[in-house]
Parts: structure tokens; C-alpha cells; sequence
């Protein structure tokens, strides 16, 4: 009988001849490498996606065609209804796939099919939004997902417009809302940088800032007939201008006097708010010298909700750090004069000792409280 070998020392006889018989065991066994097996998910995918080994369908998509099982295929409920249901699809063994989306390409296509056979996929920013837009179309959410947080990942000046873009053709709404708040945080920003360029490079070293660029660019229009608003390139802002408060923006002399010489809002709906802001005073003026407010002339009445988000005047405070603070929302004429106190998260209102003569008005406030520690939001009315 033979002895067997151990690699962890020897068993059986010691004599010199089996020991050379191991040494050349050894050494050819150096020369032959041992053959690396893929794992079980990358053996089916170069198996059966790549090679399309054993495939029960072919699909027809951009003028190229998939070798591909019906079993995997069904993970997507584009395919699973047309397989399951009542549809000549379902016993073809050939199938046209329409792709109706511009953006979708063969290779974002290819990602997505190979994506059912395989559980890790590459996704390049670049190409992302042609991978969603396939991944939308085969109805494959977890793909989907995996995009978006590609896209939350790299939102940067490069990316943010087609992200955005993709983010409202495929119902992303975490990107959409992360792609506004980048270019809300970065756009002025950036529009400053390029101006500062701009007036680095021309001839007029004069012009110091921002504001400066945009004032020679207002200069344009004031003196003239005709208003920003009511020209050509211009009428494409007026939705813009329409969101605007004029009505509070109108409360201060300084504010009504810029806004008429800059000419950018047209005279004639000015002249229709700083009429409307002298007939209410004219009211609070008359509802002061008697003792029965007169009906025809109060505006006191109850406000409807929508009307009231829609004209009140918005007051608001950043506190940055959750520290003691005091202040005061001025600059309105016919309410009730408030101080607000902040002491390590709780918020104190108090009426001013200069109380108002309007004092007693029936005005009415909703205070929303935002507390930027706990992440929550409060309503007083």
C-alpha cells in the first residue's frame, strides 16, 4: 500500500527516495497556476448576459439586439406584464422594444439589461442621465435609485442643469430639490465672479462691484417711455416680476423711489399699488377720528387663508447659533409693534412699550417658528 503525503509533515517511511519524488511534485506544481473561478454572479453575467448562453428571446431595441432570458427579464414590470399578460409578445421569441425617450442609448440600454443579471453596476456621472431615463423606462426602481444617488453625489456647475432637467423627466424629486438649492446657494455667486471678470477684462476700471455693472445696465432704461418689463426681451420675465410683493416693497419712500427710477416694473401697475396703499391709509385715518369704524371704508374683515400668504408681509430671523437674542420687525404702518425674544429654543412675544395709536386694530399675524437644532416648525395665529 502506498503512504500518503502530507504538506504538514511527513507520514510513512523516511527513506531518501520519496522525499525526492515530493520535491518534484513541488516544483511541477509551481508551474501549473491554478485557475482563478469567477464568482457565481459574474459567471452568470458573462455567461448568460454577455454570451447569451441558452437565451429563450431576443430584443430589439436602436438597432441592436440582446440575446436574453424571460426569467430575468421579468424583474422588470415593463416586461413582466407584456410576459404574463394576454399579449402576442408573450409567445414571441423575438421582440421589438420601442424606446421613445431621445436620451436613452445603446449603452445606457445595455447598463440597464445587464443590471438583471448582475447586483453591482457602474455608474459614470457623465452618463447618468441616459442610465435613469433607460432605468425609467423598464420600470426598474431600484436602478433608479441607485442613479439619484449618483446625481445627489455630483451636483456641481458641470452637472446641475442636466440633472435638474433629468430630475423632472423621471420624477426625482430629491434631486430636483438639491439642484435649486445648489444653484440657489451658488448662482449669484458664480453670475458675480463672471461680471468681476468681465469688468477686470474691459476698459473701465472705474466700476467697482456687482452693483455697479448692474446699475449701468438699468441705466438703459431709465428716463424712457417704456419699462423693462414691456419690451421684447423682457416681456419673458414679467411671471418673475408678477411673484414680487409690490405692495410691501411700496412701504417705504426710499423703495418707491427706486423702483419708479430704475423703470423696470411698468408705471402703470406702481401707480395702481401706491393707490391702493393711500386708500388704506386713508381708512386707518378715518377708522382713528371716530368712535363706529365705518363699514364701506374698513378693510378690517376676515381675511381668507390664501389671500392673506399671498400679500402679508414676510418677517424673518436666521439664528445661527442657539444663543439669547432680542429684536424687532419694523416697518410696517398698521399693525401691532412686537419684540421677540429667543432663549435657548424658546421664543417669547411681547408687545413694545411704544404701543401703537392703531394698537387697537384687529390685525392679524401668523407666526411660523422654524428651529434649525430640531428641525420642526410651529404656527401661531
Amino acid at each position: 500500500m502506498g503512504v500518503p503525503y502530507s504538506l504538514f509533515g511527513g507520514g510513512g517511511s523516511s527513506s531518501k527516495r520519496p522525499h525526492e519524488d515530493s520535491d518534484e511534485d513541488e516544483v511541477d506544481s509551481n508551474r501549473i497556476p491554478a485557475r482563478k473561478k469567477l464568482k457565481t454572479a459574474d459567471y452568470i453575467y458573462e455567461q448568460l448576459f454577455v454570451k447569451g448562453c441558452g437565451s429563450d428571446v431576443t430584443v430589439h431595441a436602436l438597432g441592436k439586439e440582446w440575446n436574453l432570458h424571460k426569467i430575468y427579464l421579468s424583474q422588470s414590470p415593463y416586461f413582466s406584464s407584456m410576459f404574463n399578460g394576454n399579449w402576442v409578445e408573450s409567445r414571441q421569441k423575438s421582440i421589438q422594444m420601442s424606446v421613445p425617450n431621445s436620451v436613452i442609448t445603446i449603452k445606457s440600454l445595455d447598463q440597464a439589461f445587464g443590471s438583471l443579471y448582475h447586483d453591482e453596476i457602474d455608474i459614470d456621472c457623465d452618463e447618468v442621465i441616459n442610465l435613469v431615463a433607460a432605468a425609467t423606462l423598464l420600470q426598474l426602481d431600484c436602478l433608479v435609485s441607485q442613479c439619484a444617488d449618483v446625481m445627489l453625489e455630483n451636483i456641481r456647475l458641470k452637472y446641475v442643469i442636466s440633472y435638474y432637467i433629468a430630475s423632472e423627466e423621471n420624477g426625482l424629486t430629491a434631486v430636483k430639490e438639491a439642484c435649486l438649492k445648489w444653484l440657489r446657494t451658488n448662482l449669484l455667486r458664480w453670475l458675480y465672479v463672471k461680471c468681476e471678470q468681465e469688468v477686470a477684462k474691459s476698459s473701465k476700471k472705474n466700476i467697482p462691484s456687482l452693483k455697479s455693472v448692474a446699475n449701468a445696465w438699468l441705466a438703459d432704461f431709465k428716463g424712457k417711455k417704456e419699462s423693462f418689463l414691456e419690451t421684447v426681451s423682457g416681456l419673458k420675465f414679467a411671471s418673475v416680476f408678477s411673484a414680487l410683493r409690490l405692495q410691501n416693497i411700496l412701504a417705504l419712500e426710499k423703495s418707491v423711489h427706486v423702483i419708479i427710477d430704475d423703470n423696470i416694473i411698468p408705471r402703470n401697475i406702481t401707480d395702481q399699488y401706491l393707490a391702493l396703499k393711500w386708500q388704506m391709509q386713508l381708512c386707518i385715518e378715518n377708522e382713528n377720528k371716530t368712535d363706529e369704524p365705518n363699514e364701506e371704508a374698513s378693510f378690517l374683515k376676515e381675511i381668507d387663508p390664501t389671500f392673506f400668504y399671498k400679500c402679508a408681509i414676510r418677517c424673518g430671523r436666521d439664528l445661527a447659533q442657539d444663543i439669547p437674542i432680542n429684536w424687532r420687525w419694523t416697518g410696517y404702518n398698521h399693525g401691532i409693534d412686537i419684540l421677540i425674544s429667543h432663549r435657548y429654543r424658546l421664543v417669547d412675544f411681547k408687545l413694545s412699550a411704544h404701543r401703537s395709536e392703531n394698537e387697537k386694530l384687529a390685525s392679524t399675524y401668523e407666526i411660523i417658528i422654524m428651529d434649525i437644532f430640531c428641525r420642526t416648525s410651529y404656527s401661531l395665529s
